[in-house]
């Protein structure tokens, strides 16, 4: 008899162990569709620009971590697993997309680049002080520091907002129980 008042966990539910069941959506698969449409939206030009929008791309990724989980579990996530959900998918895709954008700007930037150092030359005519420190900018020898910075930069932005976008989510893509709630 108590066999029979024991709820079953919907399709797609959650282990007791916290993963998926062999054979059913996980939530790794849902973080990493979120975070290629961060990438996406984040690396594509003109695109990119709606993240200027309090960062919009990337809460709309999160989104699709929340809503794709939804859809392929049948579960519905609380506010603070959408967050950390989010978060993620946010930090991987904005990373990705760094890397990327960096991957495809060096090859343009360069002491070697007679457009780059013609500007130089005119600034250094101008105010030798300021072309001092704009140098290491301009021809591409910014150094690993500054990389190191603007991608923490980066995953610390884009974990804030893709949480954000993910704990909004929840409250639009609702389905079954939240997994917590399961038995």
């Amino acid at each position: 008899m108590a066999d029979e008042l024991t709820p079953l966990p919907p399709a797609g539910g959650i282990s007791p162990g916290g993963g998926a069941p062999s054979g059913e959506p996980n939530v790794m698969q849902s973080v990493l569709i979120g975070a290629g449409v961060v990438f996406l939206i984040s690396t594509i030009p003109g695109l990119s620009s709606i993240n200027a929008i309090c960062c919009l791309g990337v809460m709309l990724g999160a989104g699709v971590t929340v809503w794709h989980y939804t859809n392929t579990s049948g579960l519905s996530l609380t506010a603070g697993d959408g967050f950390k959900y989010g978060g993620l998918a946010g930090i991987i895709g904005g990373l990705a997309s760094t890397i990327v954008t960096y991957l495809i700007i060096l090859p343009f930037t360069g002491a070697g680049s007679a457009e780059v150092s013609a500007q130089l030359e005119q600034i250094r005519q101008q105010s030798p002080e300021v072309a001092e420190y704009l140098a290491p900018l301009m021809t591409g020898n910014m150094g690993a520091g500054l990389l190191i910075v603007v991608t923490l930069l980066t995953a610390l932005i884009f974990g804030l907002f893709g949480g954000l976008g993910g704990s909004i989510a929840t409250n639009i893509f609702k389905k079954g129980a939240p997994p917590s709630a399961q038995f």
